[in-house]
């Protein structure tokens, strides 16, 4: 299989509300859309979502990585991992991917062979950021509505607990919560604020 064409398409999409993690606000999210096209006119998309409020990867970065592997773009095999940042690597991985499904007629997930058998689809968490407890539980509730049961809240304000007590009041005890910081809770913190929440009955803490 040949790639006779790629573009690498920079782009940012705005949220509908601002996107508040610890580590500071977003209004919108910048990404990277990377269309590869085979010999035979099909078709596979690829993105990137550079992290760089995290520390990762900015978007230029990625951008010149792209277009660098756009000047000879080399399918590899499945576990040869490219040579540039993980956004980067996931746009490439997973345009080839999308390529390889289009050729094949069948869902992309269902060519992942990794480990013992056969990949399934994953099941995504519901984001809640940070705010005022009912505010997050209400945010909480509209995603169950939508089907959710599992719910990753970003904390780090001086209502963490309140707010996680709050989301299980809505959500029920069935629900799987998880709490993400951003790491700036101090080892001190985290050892209270966890003993706080063990009622909650937390699934996991980033």
């Amino acid at each position: 299989m040949r790639i006779d064409s790629v573009e690498v398409i920079p782009y940012a999409l705005p949220f509908r509300e601002p996107y508040v993690p610890a580590r500071g606000a977003l209004e919108r999210r910048e990404m990277v859309l990377l269309r590869i096209r085979d010999e035979g006119g099909v078709v596979g998309m690829g993105e990137a979502v550079p992290l760089s409020l995290r520390g990762g990867t900015d978007l230029a970065t990625v951008v010149a990585e792209l277009e660098s592997w756009a000047e000879a773009p080399e399918l590899l095999q499945p576990l040869d991992p490219p040579p540039v940042s993980a956004p980067a690597a996931c746009a490439i991985r997973t345009a080839e991917l999308d390529l390889r499904a289009r050729r094949e007629g069948v869902p992309a997930w269902s060519l992942l062979t990794y480990g013992a058998g056969e990949a399934e689809p994953v099941r995504c968490n519901a984001t809640l950021v940070a705010g005022e407890p009912a505010q997050i539980a209400a945010e909480a509730e509209r995603w169950g509505d939508d089907g959710f049961s599992t719910f990753k809240l970003k904390l780090g304000t001086e209502e963490d607990v309140a707010a996680v007590e709050a989301v299980r009041a809505v959500v029920g005890p069935d629900a799987r919560l998880r709490a993400d910081p951003n790491g700036v809770w101090t080892p001190e913190q985290a050892r209270d604020l966890l003993s706080r929440m063990e009622p909650v009955e937390l699934e996991l803490v980033e």
